[in-house]
């Protein structure tokens, strides 16, 4: 049986991404494809997309670290009669002397690591098999909550694209599958091995025990023919699924009312990856996630590289022509007042390769430009629709970093390469919520062109 504990959650989830990105469609798909065309005109160093011509990064040699010359950058700009462009920024750069550029492949992970993680993670408790029929008691909070949110989304406190036809027949089955579920589990005692299944193409464990909470923890690892499938997706709530983050005003809560400070929940996190030998990983993110009354720091990491961070970005990348998307490498540990309610990872990546030891970067006033020029292109086009609303776009924290871009010819292969990323925000980004992850542009530091979060170059 498919993991039926994550249909519901992942429908409501897609639906709120799907909201998320069609808003973000009106104010910022114009910019990912008029940027596209910039990237392709002339440069500073005549490579407009660096990624799709090898020989930019071995050309390109020896900055002494990241050259910027201020901590901030201040400026009001108005582009046309409907945007005003507000920066107000602090500009973060890590203190490195040499900016590598390096090539990764995506991997999996070998029964011996997970041995580790299942150790860590269940400690002493008995795994059983996760894919068995469920008990009565197993699938009755997924009722519940299948049928509140298909309260709020008749009385309007969410919205579905499909309406709540979708939701209707989830909850018709979850319904179907409770009248025939037995009272109690029968249930078959495994241990941490992976097993080859042919509909994942992948080597794969799911099982679950009892961790003392009201659902019993659950644990799905996939270690996939194609590495981009690979994931890990650990869940210790009492409802059965994972915490869901805020992506609405309407589902930030007031205040919080978890057990420990956020400080304290990243020192959790943070124990918890070295007890689990996962290494390189830094604090990228921290947002809040809620099922119910129940709170929970979300808390992200991402893969550092010779000092440098991969800059955490809410968007995933699109893969080949035909293939799912593709995740940049990350890793989300859920704290709640039981300390440590989920574990996810999902696109790890392994350097293969140094393409360049020491890049050149452009200067950081040469960015500003680039990013002005794009900028005021970009919604120039805005400024011609029908839309008659005056938009505030404020940027307060440029960020560089490393970001993970296709190779032309080998989808197996992928470039990391420095970046500027200009967050902020604007009254829509602001009705979505952590509106502090969604770049709203990100430029190569090496060459000034514009990279597509979207299509990962």
């Amino acid at each position: 049986m498919k993991n039926s504990k994550q249909k519901l959650k992942n429908s409501i989830d897609q639906e709120r991404k799907n909201i998320m990105i069609k808003i973000i469609t009106v104010m910022i798909l114009v910019i990912i494809s008029t940027c596209v065309i910039i990237s392709c005109q002339k440069t500073p160093s005549d490579k407009s997309v660096i990624g799709k011509n090898k020989q930019s990064y071995e050309e390109s040699e020896a900055s002494s670290g990241v050259p910027i010359s201020s901590s901030s950058w201040k400026e009001n700009i108005v582009v046309g009669d409907k945007i005003n462009l507000n920066i107000d920024a602090e500009i973060l750069s890590p203190q490195a002397s040499q900016v590598p550029v390096l090539t990764v492949e995506m991997i999996g992970y070998t029964q011996e690591e997970v041995n580790q993680y299942i150790d860590v993670l269940f400690g002493d408790a008995k795994l059983y098999d996760a894919k068995i029929i469920r008990s009565k008691t197993d699938i009755e909070q997924e009722i519940i909550q299948a049928k509140k949110d298909l309260q709020d989304a008749k009385n309007g406190k969410i919205t579905l694209e499909n309406g709540t036809e979708d939701l209707e027949k989830y909850l018709k089955k979850l319904e179907e599958e409770y009248a025939n579920a037995p009272e109690t589990n029968n249930e078959i005692p495994i241990d941490s091995t992976m097993i080859y299944d042919e509909g994942f193409q992948a080597m794969w464990l799911w099982a679950k025990a009892d961790l003392g909470r009201k659902t019993m923890g659950s644990i799905d690892i996939r270690s996939g023919d194609d590495p981009a499938e690979s994931m890990i997706q650990f869940i210790n709530t009492d409802a059965g699924y994972p915490y869901d983050e805020a992506y609405e005003d309407q589902d930030a809560p007031k205040s919080l009312n978890i057990g420990l400070s956020q400080d304290d929940a990243i020192q959790e996190a943070k124990k918890l990856l070295s007890r689990m030998n996962i290494n390189g990983y830094d604090v990228s993110a921290v947002k809040i996630g809620i099922i119910e009354d129940q709170q929970a720091y979300c808390i992200y990491f991402t893969k550092t590289y010779a000092g440098i961070q991969s800059t955490y970005e809410n968007r995933e990348v699109a893969g080949g022509e035909n293939s799912a998307f593709l995740s940049y490498d990350n890793i989300r540990v859920d704290i709640d007042d039981e300390v440590i309610a989920g574990f996810s990872w999902k696109g790890r990546e392994k350097e293969i390769d140094k393409k360049n030891s020491n890049v050149k970067l452009l200067e950081f006033d040469d960015i500003k430009e680039i990013f002005k020029k794009n900028v005021k292109l970009n919604y120039a086009v805005y400024s011609e629709t029908e839309d008659s609303r005056i938009i505030d776009l404020n940027v307060d924290r440029i960020l560089f970093g490393y970001l993970r871009i296709k190779q032309q010819n080998d989808e197996t292969k992928f470039d990391i390469v420095p970046v500027w990323d200009f967050f902020g925000n604007s009254d829509i980004l602001n009705q979505l919520g952590n509106g502090d992850y969604n770049s709203i542009l990100t430029i190569n530091a090496i060459d000034g062109s514009v990279i597509d979060r979207n299509s990962g170059f």
